[in-house]
């Protein structure tokens, strides 16, 4: 056994393939950037917060269907995507919701859709792992 696969060398490379949330997070942290950058160049051109978090989760979905099925998730199963989409739609509506409530509180709508970041992550991993994904099994480690 060499020090690249048992771990010696490389302890996070282990660690994340056994951590589904590592993972998850890793690519969480890919797709919120996607989807951020998304946000703001909607809002940039369209100076309009609900119809650019509308667009910026279209273009969102099939990245993020790539990054969380397929490296987080390790399921790459389109026959899910329905699922992932009913998951965006909820967190859609978490979303709009959010901006909606933080905007009337005079907080800028950039700044309103960065704070709602970490509670939506929250929120997408639990959907995700209990209802798109449910079942989908760790890869698994050589030791």
């Amino acid at each position: 056994m060499s020090a690249d696969t048992d771990g010696r060398f490389f302890p996070l490379t282990t660690l994340l393939r056994r951590s589904r949330p590592l993972r998850f997070l890793l690519a969480g942290g890919l797709n919120t950037l996607f989807g951020y950058a998304a946000f703001y160049a909607a809002f940039a051109l369209t100076g309009q917060p609900a119809l650019s978090v509308v667009i910026s989760n279209i273009f969102a979905i099939f990245f993020n269907f790539a990054t969380i099925g397929g490296y987080a998730f390790g399921v790459r199963d389109t026959r899910r995507l329905l699922r992932f989409i009913v998951v965006y739609a909820s967190l859609l509506v978490a979303n709009v919701t959010g901006l909606h409530l933080l905007t009337s509180d005079q907080i800028s709508a950039p700044l309103a859709q960065a704070m709602l970041i970490p509670p939506l992550v929250a929120l997408s991993y639990f959907l995700s792992r209990g209802f798109v994904f449910a079942g989908a099994m760790l890869p698994k480690v050589r030791s």
